[in-house]
């Protein structure tokens, strides 16, 4: 009999041994499976990051301060370096422009375009962050947009692709595509004043 109550007090002693602190799989779902680990992948329907700037036919957004044309300069590129700390920053002019001299504050792909320190204008090339406030990016095939807009070709413009439509807003927003046909891609943006030589 004393050896009988031995046993059991050993076996009693080695299973309170299992600390709290090691590893133990997991708990089986209710399904019968391992519950999924926190690192799991996300779902490709999940909504897309917020766009750091969103451009519209009379101005542009830095996220919820909207900035229209004739803002002062210094306030729009305050909000932009804002939103974008990490994107090259640029400053260009030119005297030559046919609406007359202009600025240019460029944040990766996004070009600010100003005349007597106020905005004018802006052109949005292909990058990460940018959409228009109707959902267009560049990168979109001609034929993308066009199931989307009522785009006008400009086959009379000396500017290669150049063509416009007609935002939800009212307003208009240009662009360039290269290539040829319905595969022809978008390849910029632009609204307001800009400085193009047709």
């Amino acid at each position: 009999m004393a050896r009988t109550f031995a046993l059991a007090g050993m076996l009693l002693l080695l299973a309170g041994c299992g600390g709290a602190g090691e590893d133990q799989p997991p708990a089986p779902s209710p399904g019968g499976t391992s519950a999924p680990p926190p690192t799991a992948a996300p779902s490709p329907t999940q909504a897309k990051p917020t766009p750091r700037a969103v451009v519209y036919a009379q101005g542009v957004s830095f996220g919820t301060k909207r900035r229209p044309f004739s803002t002062a300069r210094k306030v729009v590129e305050d909000d932009a370096r804002a939103v974008f700390p990490d994107a090259p920053f640029e400053i260009d002019r030119n005297m030559e422009c046919g609406a007359g001299p202009m600025e240019f504050s460029s944040f990766g792909p996004l070009t600010l375009n100003f005349q007597d320190d106020r905005l004018v204008g802006w052109l949005m090339k292909e990058g990460p962050g940018m959409v228009t406030s109707d959902g267009i990016r560049p990168g979109v095939t001609l034929a993308e947009l066009r199931g989307e807009r009522s785009v006008e070709l400009l086959p009379d413009s000396s500017l290669d692709g150049e063509f416009r439509y007609t935002a939800p807003d009212g307003g208009t927003i240009g662009g360039f595509a290269s290539g040829a046909g319905p595969d022809a891609v978008v390849t910029a943006l632009f609204a307001g004043t800009n400085c193009f030589f047709r």
